[in-house]
This record gives structure tokens, sequence and C-alpha cells, in this order.
């Protein structure tokens, strides 16, 4: 069986949502809800990860506002900085032993450092009724 990799399944990064960390927390809530998204990548301007803004990391913006009376700020304040990412090359098994062990849904995909993709559960779902049809 030829080994299939996580480039293979993967969405394309141009294909994708991502944000840059000075941008406007309320701009990125209302991408996330206009697109039915539950987070997307943050890249810098060399197109590194830097980070994932998520829908739980924007909740902190509504008790701010309640608590501090904050009108919110950027997405560098909220997104999350430890992120686990799966490089494009690594095998599809080795990104379902990623998923089996860590509650995610899916894994930004890079090279060296680069956001290159975003890999799903659903992705790899393709490629299991891939392996099943050969």
């Amino acid at each position: 069986m030829v080994t299939k990799l996580v480039k293979d399944y993967m969405t394309i990064k141009n294909n994708l949502i991502s944000f840059k960390p000075d941008s406007d927390i309320h701009q990125v809530i209302k991408i996330l809800i206009k697109h039915s998204i539950s987070g997307a990548p943050v890249i810098n301007n060399k197109g590194d990860l830097v980070g994932i803004i998520s829908e739980k990391d924007c909740l902190g913006v509504l008790l701010e506002m309640t608590m501090h009376e904050l009108p919110g700020g950027q997405v560098e304040k909220y997104m999350s900085t430890e992120v686990i990412s799966i490089d494009q090359n690594r095998s599809i098994i080795e990104a379902v032993e990623m998923f089996q062990n860590n509650n995610f849904r899916r894994f930004p995909v890079v090279d060296g450092k680069q956001l290159v993709g975003l890999l799903s559960r659903r992705d790899v779902l393709r490629a299991i009724e891939e392996f099943g049809r050969v």
C-alpha cells in the first residue's frame, strides 16, 4: 500500500480563511459567523503560523466587555498561541493518531513554520474511504 501524506488530503491555504494578529476581533467574529466556521489559523506577514482563533477564544470578548467595559481589540489579545500543528509530509496514519490523542477537529498543516493548509477529521475520513476502495 502506498503511504498517503497529509498534503494529499488537506485543504490548501488558498482555500482557507485566516487572520493576522492585528485583525479586529469584532470583524473576526463576523467572519466566523458568516462562514459558519468555528475558528481559523492566525498567520504573520511572512505566512508563519502564530496562533489559532476559535469561537471559545472569542467568548472572552464578551466577558471583557461586561466586566471591564473594554470594546474588544485585536486577535493577538485573544488567540491561542499554543498550537499543535502537523507537517505536510507526515503520513495520514500519523494524523489519525494525532486526532485520536487530541480533542481537536482540525490541525493546521505546516511546512517549517509556514501555514500551507488545514487537515480536518473529515479530510481523514476521505482517506479512509479511499483505502476501503483499494
